[in-house]
């Protein structure tokens, strides 16, 4: 899973099933884990998305937002001090999606929507 590609979805679902799993059998990472990685994403796309809306941003990021996009690994980074967000990180391979998106809409888009796809399949999992 090295670009996000077109199965947003499939790669979605296969990365939350493969997490570390709590005694119940539902992964170990927790809601407020990984809803707090989502807000900095959604953050982030609402800023581009106003951007575009304004035609500061056509196909190309801004520099200012490429340097959000980085802080956003950074702030993963930080998180992943705790066992299951690692775990998630390795296994979504976020930081080798994060640096593949260099200055690129449609790739920052595209991990936008993996992003809030792996949201939806940790709750549909029964993410705690």
């Amino acid at each position: 899973m090295s670009e996000i590609g077109m199965k947003i979805s499939t790669k979605a679902e296969n990365c939350i099933k493969s997490l570390n799993k709590d005694y119940y059998g539902k992964p170990a990472l927790s809601t407020s884990q990984i809803r707090k990685f989502l807000a900095g994403v959604n953050g982030l796309r609402n800023q581009v998305q106003v951007l575009k809306a304004t035609g500061e941003i056509t196909n190309k990021l801004t520099d200012e937002v490429v340097m959000e996009i980085d802080y956003l690994k950074i702030r993963l980074k930080y998180q992943s001090k705790e066992k299951n967000v690692r775990d998630f990180v390795d296994k979504s391979q976020m930081f080798q999606l994060i640096d593949q998106i260099g200055d690129s809409y449609k790739k920052f888009d595209q991990f936008c929507m993996y992003v809030e796809a792996l949201v939806a399949y940790h709750k549909f999992e029964g993410g705690n």
